[in-house]
């Protein structure tokens, strides 16, 4: 009878195991399939959230460009002419400088030729 007893006893405890093994299994599986579920909306909400939000940016940034535009009067360009006659910008600091020239000319103030005489006057 003891024999009996224990033989049943290991039998419903090893069916008791098996059985609590199959239920958590089940219940891991459900949940998984909820995470799985839920990491699923939530990349999608996330991604519909940071393309609302680049586009409220961009929709700002390009509204101040537009107000910085109207606030500031464009003024006209001052033209600049250069040493070959071209209106892109001043001449570059190698073909001309301002400072041998001077030395140049400091020697011949009295030769300076006027507007109408053919040479200028020796002495």
């Amino acid at each position: 009878m003891i024999q009996k007893y224990l033989r049943g006893r290991r039998v419903r405890k090893e069916m008791l195991d098996l059985a609590r093994r199959v239920h958590l299994g089940t219940h891991f599986a459900y949940f998984d399939q909820m995470r799985l579920r839920l990491l699923e909306d939530l990349q999608i909400r996330v991604r519909y959230h940071w393309k609302k939000h680049l586009k409220i940016k961009k929709e700002k940034a390009l509204a101040n460009a537009a107000k910085v535009r109207k606030s500031k009067p464009s003024a006209p360009k001052a033209m600049h002419h250069n040493a070959r006659g071209t209106d892109d910008g001043p001449a570059p600091n190698n073909t001309y400088t301002a400072r041998p020239l001077k030395a140049a000319n400091k020697g011949r103030a009295a030769n300076v030729r006027l507007h109408g005489q053919r040479n200028p006057p020796q002495g």
